[in-house]
């Protein structure tokens, strides 16, 4: 049995004994294996060990048992990623390198002397370094026919995805968490709107492969577009309409010969960036004054509640949650609070879980709607340049390569402005991380 074919099947095996309760332990062992055979593996591995914990529990038998395995392949697979790293790709790579290990760095000295829960601040930042590195070694090490696999087995995992969805759109299994928003066979609406924006965005430009004709494309973008808006999530309707708009202006400029966007793209992308949210901002504000109902239904997510702006009602969603950032930043504006730290400490420390043990804490979650507000909130002034600093080189990294990956790392840090999961190795942040990772490394992949 080849090689390629035999991840095939293992692939195929633990999806299904996902699916069956008493096979489920079985289901992630598979995952752990696949860590040890390469670098597709070891991406699709974790991959997967996303969608095992985000699927619909209402459907889906519950696996919350299993889902601290991310730490083992995150392990397993930092270990895995150095062996017979390519000393060229490394070198065209290096300025990532050096400047994630320096962010990462001050984070640790960071939380040394301000954190008020050192323990949490040093292991978050340490599991998204770990998994950011494994998936940057990965990307690089990874051959041009497994990356072609590998792709070619994401692209028909979210198939099936958006395929079972589709078949239970008027069933109540797809609205548990809220009978108006639609979450398909994913575990919640914001997380299945951040699935099908990326998704989308793959199949809209192309990255990293133009899967199948035109035509066929756009019948598989309508009803991803409808699913969206069932979704019901401002956050992933408006970063895919901006997505749109701006890959509108760019690709007429794309150099078919040599495969790459020319200068004139990047002059374009950068005046876009600018122009496109006013223009998305000034149609919401007139529309105050038309009140069309779909739109108006959309800014206040239909509830009957009828405020006067798109800024009124993100307010009002998300008022309580940056109004606590805000005021921590006010606060603490050098110093921040502490990576991976919860706006309200009293409410934060309920949240966390420690196995019982070594009580070493392996949960707590944070809500904070804004990645750029929770970093400076976080680590204070200096932090949240130097986080800057190395979004910067990220972009350059995308610049001197063939800038195709451009519309996906704006995506990314669009959804990350309304839903914050950058740091996030588990959940939509693992999935974001997954494609942030591929945009900015610099291999010369025949996309």
């Amino acid at each position: 049995i080849k090689k390629s074919s035999l991840i095939n099947y293992i692939i195929f095996v633990a999806i299904i004994f996902r699916c069956i309760p008493n096979l489920i332990v079985i289901s992630y062992i598979l995952l752990i294996f696949l860590c040890f055979l390469g670098p597709r593996p070891l991406i699709i591995s974790f991959f997967l060990c996303w969608l095992f914990s985000s699927l619909n529990s209402g459907i889906f038998p519950n696996g919350d048992t299993y889902k601290n395995t991310r730490f083992i392949i995150i392990f397993i697979g930092l270990f895995q990623s150095f062996h017979l790293l390519s000393k060229i790709d490394i070198k065209k790579n290096v300025n990532i390198y050096f400047y994630l290990t320096l962010f990462v760095l001050f984070v640790l000295i960071h939380s040394l002397f301000v954190s008020s829960i050192i323990s949490i601040s040093i292991l978050k930042i340490l599991l998204w370094f770990s998994l950011f590195v494994l998936l940057i070694n990965s990307w690089i090490k990874i051959s041009q026919k497994e990356f072609n696999r590998l792709i070619k087995n994401i692209f028909w995992i979210f198939i099936a995805i958006v395929f079972f969805s589709l078949l239970i759109i008027n069933s109540k299994f797809a609205y548990i968490k809220n009978i108006d928003h639609f979450q398909g066979i994913i575990n919640h609406p914001q997380h299945f709107a951040i699935m099908l924006v990326i998704f989308m965005t793959m199949i809209f430009t192309g990255f990293p492969y133009k899967f199948y004709s035109r035509k066929i494309r756009l019948l598989i973008l309508l009803p991803l577009i409808y699913m969206l808006f069932l979704t019901n999530s401002r956050t992933g309707i408006l970063t895919f309409v901006l997505i749109y708009l701006i890959y509108l202006m760019i690709d007429p400029t794309f150099d078919n010969i040599r495969k790459k966007y020319t200068n004139t793209t990047k002059l374009i992308f950068l005046f876009s960036i600018l122009v496109m949210p006013l223009l998305i901002l000034s149609f919401f504000q007139i529309n105050t004054y038309l009140q069309v109902e779909l739109i108006q239904n959309f800014i206040t997510k239909s509830s009957d509640i009828q405020y006067q702006s798109l800024f009124e009602n993100y307010g009002v969603s998300r008022g309580i949650i940056l109004s606590e950032s805000i005021i921590n930043i006010k606060n603490n504006l050098w110093s921040g609070i502490g990576f991976g730290i919860g706006s309200d400490l009293n409410d934060f420390y309920l949240k966390i879980k420690s196995e019982p043990i070594f009580g070493i804490p392996y949960s707590a979650p944070i809500e904070k709607g804004n990645l750029f507000i929770a970093v400076f909130e976080e680590l204070g002034a200096f932090g949240f340049i130097l986080f800057i600093l190395f979004l910067f080189i990220c972009y350059l990294n995308i610049y001197k390569g063939s800038f195709r990956g451009l519309p996906m790392f704006c995506a990314i840090i669009l959804l990350n402005l309304g839903e914050f999961t950058f740091f996030s190795p588990g959940s939509a942040g693992g999935l974001c991380l997954i494609f942030f990772t591929l945009v900015v490394v610099r291999k010369e992949f025949k996309f």
